[in-house]
């Protein structure tokens, strides 16, 4: 879920329930981009629901990581 420049793919589902990937980019700062798939809707089920708020608690965003 996670790689060494702190980017995070989490498995979503479009409008149309095509599977799709959400992808979460730390960019510094405690700042993040959220790229979602074309149609710029996603569906998150309560996994993907849990893997996002995991992201935005991780230290990456909290401050506790130190680029």
């Amino acid at each position: 879920m996670i790689n060494d420049r702190a980017t995070w793919r989490i498995a979503c589902r479009d409008v149309f329930g095509r599977e799709q990937t959400l992808l979460i980019k730390f960019v510094g700062e405690r700042r993040i981009v959220v790229a979602t798939p074309p149609g710029e809707a996603a569906y998150l089920d309560a996994p993907a629901l849990h893997a996002l708020r995991e992201v935005l608690s991780s230290p990456w965003l909290t401050g506790q990581v130190t680029s």
